[in-house]
């Protein structure tokens, strides 16, 4: 087993704070538009921040068969657009942690 060093700790915790307060920003943005939408608009910009990264750094785009492509396709589908449908739709019946932190410190929660 290897020693958790304290950068380590501090990258958890980052990741953990920032997955965390996305079920904050998640009900302003369905109020607005509808869920789909606010789901397909977050996938497309970042689709087009990892290809502006990716062009920036002058990473070529990998050559796919068309089969390949088709199963990555599906998979993209079925394993992000779907989870995060979920992930949106059950935050508006099982509010997080940092949701009820904030509503301690903000006083402004619906």
């Amino acid at each position: 087993m290897t020693d958790v060093t304290l950068q380590d700790k501090l990258k958890f915790l980052l990741v953990v704070i920032v997955a965390g307060t996305g079920w904050y920003v998640i009900p302003p943005q369905i109020t607005y538009v509808g869920t789909e939408y606010a789901i397909a608009y977050r996938m497309l910009l970042a689709g087009a921040a990892i290809a502006l990264f990716a062009f920036c750094k002058k990473i070529p785009f990998p050559k796919f068969s068309k089969k390949t492509f088709s199963i990555l396709l599906l998979s993209g589908i079925f394993l992000y657009s779907l989870n995060y449908l979920f992930i949106y739709l059950s935050r508006l019946e099982i509010p997080s942690f940092w949701y009820w932190v904030s509503c301690y410190f903000c006083r402004d929660c619906p």
